[in-house]
């Protein structure tokens, strides 16, 4: 008898792609994505690890339980063919994610949330204890790549990070609305940014006013503010140490470079000259 059921387990797997035409009776397509979805259900129950499952597979399931009533197939072969695997799926931004065709806000929302807060409560605790050792763990994926949008890190008093989300503003670097939400949810008491910049130098002044604006709100509801890493081209830029949020306190960046940039005289040229033309633009817009 339970060999009954493992051979039939085996052909639901091994069904999980094959959808047939498509029906012109609209309860008949009902019908069959309803079955579909059941059968792949199913061979994931008898599969817990999905070690029997293919990328686009692995999308079409994860993709169904956003997408009611409808096949998710084509939604798996698009996800497919823009990023590459499902690993790169699961790694893309909410901005990136919600363009596929297919692909709803709920599932381009939660999957990157999803899998940021697994990836930091799996395995050993991450600490933070300085912006050096922040550099060093997020580095390796905002050091490179494109400019992905800027994330709140949620971290506790001893500097274990809690959880990772992203809080892109609609016009701005960063919204306060999401980090907020952020910290409240991990019932975070230290809170780290974290964006990736194109180029070699960012446009600084104009964080200086939102960030303490931020750091002084954050210290009301008891949250400190630790650092705004800014990864670029060339290196980081990093507030250091953030004092405890005061009036007369301005955001002071720091310039770290990369071992390669920094041995190189042509980019640090080009780095020079590049500070300079933000310095005259911010004077420019001073007052007389």
């Amino acid at each position: 008898m339970d060999d009954e059921k493992d051979r039939r387990g085996e052909e639901n797997a091994d069904d999980i792609i094959e959808t047939g035409g498509e029906p012109t009776d609209s309860g008949a397509t009902e019908n069959i994505h309803s079955n579909h979805r059941n059968r792949m259900r199913s061979a994931a129950v008898l599969d817990p690890e999905l070690n029997g499952f293919r990328d686009v597979e692995l999308l079409e399931l994860f993709a169904s339980f956003f997408v009611p009533q409808r096949d998710t197939n084509p939604t798996a072969h698009a996800l497919i063919d823009e990023f590459g695997s499902v690993v790169d799926v699961l790694r893309a931004p909410a901005e990136k994610l919600i363009n596929v065709k297919g692909v709803p806000k709920s599932m381009a929302r939660t999957l990157p949330a999803l899998v940021a807060t697994i990836s930091q409560r799996i395995g050993a605790p991450v600490m933070i204890s300085d912006h050096f050792a922040a550099a060093d763990y997020f580095g390796s994926e905002y050091l490179s790549g494109d400019n992905d949008g800027t994330f709140v890190v949620c971290l506790d008093g001893g500097g274990r990070v809690l959880g990772l989300e992203r809080c892109t503003g609609k016009d701005e670097v960063f919204s306060f609305r999401a980090v907020f939400g952020a910290v409240g949810r991990y019932n975070a008491k230290k809170a780290l940014l974290v964006r990736r910049e194109k180029g070699f130098f960012p446009d600084l002044y104009s964080l200086n006013m939102p960030l303490k604006k931020l750091a002084f709100l954050l210290s009301e509801v008891g949250v400190r503010l630790i650092d705004f890493l800014l990864f670029t081209d060339s290196g980081y830029y990093t507030l250091g140490q953030v004092p405890t949020a005061k009036s007369g306190w301005s955001p002071q960046f720091t310039f770290v470079p990369t071992k390669q940039f920094a041995s190189s005289p042509e980019l640090l040229e080009k780095f020079a000259e590049s500070m300079q033309s933000a310095e005259a633009a911010a004077t420019d817009d001073l007052p007389n």
